[in-house]
């Protein structure tokens, strides 16, 4: 057996950190966005590629000192390049020849673990200083469970890896869970091991003091103390929408103001955990089963959650084994049988809830 490798404290050269904006965005470094659906949380990481496209600081809210344009690749799963995401940018006035978008027409997915060669090969080609996972659920191997905070962290180190490797500054995005009394820092659906992983944390919320604005917070900064909450809101004209930083705001919150209040049960868990799971498509049973075991949620729960969604199973046959495929309403079976079998055979050969009563 090899030694392990150490190096010595003394033999390294400290290096300071290559800040895109100080305090908020940093070059070789994961960050996460944590927030609602439908409230201009995709414009943020739009914004920040269009202002790198014209060597603006991303987040300025004054005056912009001119720097040198630099390059963003986006991926970015929820929204239509063609007829969303590029009008955007063009209505924000983004250089659109700096910015690349994943897409996925070879057929071949990116996804980490699994495929983070190809992500890497992309950084590696196009040089870009931000890159864009959103949400980061959309981008993670079938056998990354959510909830696990060890199986997330090791879906997470090869992206890490590359982005110190490259100078890239990687912001991951989520959406919240439904738990309004948990601080900010565990608002982001699944494990808290994103959050860790992350050395710098975002979060939106409605600004309380006007209901026509947001707030994006700093819950968690290991780079720099944390830096105040920034105020922003959408403007529209005839070319489109837009995001505009609208100053500092005050004080500081860790606390989301949104509705809802109330603690969650272990129900209403199993209900966020099986819409969270199933939200990017269907899954197999004994892969919800694995996930569901990690959050300590009985067959019993996770059986009555998904009769409250309404949520389909469908079997699947190859090579005599049999697969339940969960699905939610309107949602189709897009994988092949064999690729699941080839999965979890080996492991069951049904659907784990009907084989318990728990």
């Amino acid at each position: 057996m090899s030694p392990i490798d150490v190096v010595s404290a003394a033999s390294v050269e400290p290096q300071p950190i290559n800040w895109l904006t100080p305090g908020r965005l940093a070059r070789g470094h994961l960050h996460i966005l944590d927030g609602e659906p439908c409230k201009g949380k995709s414009y943020i990481p739009l914004d920040i590629a269009r202002a790198l496209s014209v060597g603006e600081v991303p987040f300025a809210t004054g005056a912009l000192p001119e720097g040198t344009p630099a390059g963003s690749l986006l991926m970015m799963a929820e929204d239509s390049i063609s007829d969303t995401l590029v009008p955007r940018l063009k209505a924000m006035g983004a250089d659109l020849h700096r910015i690349h978008f994943y897409s996925q027409r070879d057929g071949q997915a990116w996804s980490v673990p699994a495929a983070a060669l190809l992500i890497r090969e992309a950084v590696e080609r196009l040089r870009p200083v931000f890159l864009v996972l959103d949400p980061i659920v959309s981008f993670l191997s079938a056998s990354v469970q959510l909830y696990h905070d060890a199986s997330v962290r090791m879906a997470l180190r090869p992206l890490a890896q590359m982005a110190s490797d490259f100078g890239v500054a990687v912001l991951m995005s989520r959406h919240l869970n439904k738990a309004v009394r948990q601080r900010a820092m565990y608002r982001g659906s699944g494990s808290i091991a994103f959050t860790a992983a992350a050395r710098v944390a975002f979060a939106t919320c409605a600004n309380p003091q006007n209901s026509r604005e947001r707030l994006l917070v700093n819950v968690k900064n290991n780079l720099w103390a944390k830096v105040e909450s920034l105020r922003y809101g959408l403007e529209t004209d005839g070319a489109g929408s837009r995001l505009a930083w609208l100053g500092a705001a005050n004080p500081l919150t860790e606390q989301l103001s949104l509705p809802e209040p109330g603690r969650r049960s272990k129900f209403d868990l199993a209900r966020e955990f099986l819409l969270t799971l199933l939200g990017n498509g269907p899954l197999s049973a004994e892969k919800i089963w694995q996930e569901a075991q990690a959050l300590d949620l009985s067959v019993r729960t996770v059986n009555a959650a998904k009769a409250a969604l309404g949520i389909a199973s469908k079997r699947l046959v190859a090579e005599g084994r049999v697969c339940s495929l969960w699905m939610l309403p309107g949602d189709v079976a897009k994988e092949p049988a064999g690729e699941l079998i080839a999965e979890f055979g080996e492991r069951f050969e049904g659907d784990p809830f009907e084989t318990e009563d728990g």
